[in-house]
């Protein structure tokens, strides 16, 4: 554990530094003038996909994420979401839900971020037995941004789910300590 800190550590601080040296040798771009009604160009597109399969389990996770630049450091937005999880002569756990989120740039590369998601999920057991209900998460925390060209971004984000339930369908194992580390990359259009 404290080697995954120590990693976490080295990249954060080398993308803090990054970004600060790349600030200082670019140069500064005039922010759009304010102009009424929709601007196509604040438009930011994101969200998760993810795959694993492999002879005993698997996964397949789908939730896109459309976003508006409100300011230039406000934005929010929303997307639906499915993912499905299964482990052979075990389980399978299918969600369906969304979220809406809200994210602050606080400085170039740090920022505060906040969603909300409801999701459907149903549990089939290999016994026969199944669940199926609503749960909500409300993951609050912070994240790392990186420019890596034009308006497109790296993003990690490390996020505790405030609303965290032991009974949560993501709390296989006991693993799930409403901890939800996060990266990904954001496209601006």
């Amino acid at each position: 554990m404290k080697t995954f800190f120590r990693f976490l550590f080295l990249c954060v601080s080398f993308m803090a530094l990054n970004t600060v040296v790349f600030a200082q040798r670019s140069t500064q771009t005039k922010p759009p003038e304010k102009t009424s009604g929709f601007d196509k160009s604040r438009l930011q597109l994101g969200g998760d996909l993810g795959l694993s399969f492999g002879n005993q389990a698997g996964m397949v996770v789908v939730s896109p994420l459309v976003g508006y630049m409100i300011t230039n450091r406000f934005s929010a937005g929303a997307g639906p979401s499915f993912e499905h999880y299964w482990q052979k002569d075990v389980f399978k756990l299918t969600t369906l839900g969304g979220r809406v989120y809200s994210r602050y740039q606080l400085f170039d590369f740090l920022f505060a971020h906040a969603e909300y998601g409801i999701v459907n999920y149903k549990t089939s057991f290999a016994g026969g037995s199944s669940q199926n209900a609503w749960v909500s998460r409300l993951p609050l925390g912070g994240g790392i941004s990186q420019r890596i060209g034009g308006n497109t971004f790296a993003n990690f984000m490390v996020l505790y789910d405030v609303l965290y339930n032991p009974d949560s369908p993501y709390n296989f194992g006991n693993s799930y300590n409403g901890l939800i580390l996060r990266g990904g990359i954001t496209l601006g259009l």
